[in-house]
């Protein structure tokens, strides 16, 4: 997992976790979701474009 982001989960405390919990995204990659994320705040068209781009691979 990168430095620089996290997707946390509340139980009691809250824990990193590596992929969605949700079972219609249990695929997702959270690595590229967090690179968009944080590219998105310079360029949202960028940041978008890679996502889908990603996804089609």
């Amino acid at each position: 997992m990168s430095s620089f982001a996290a997707i946390l989960h509340l139980a009691r405390t809250y824990e990193v976790i590596s992929q969605s919990e949700i079972p219609e995204l249990a695929g997702l990659d959270i690595e590229l979701l967090t690179r968009c994320v944080s590219m998105a705040q310079t360029s949202r068209l960028d940041a978008a474009n890679n996502f889908r781009n990603a996804l089609k691979k």
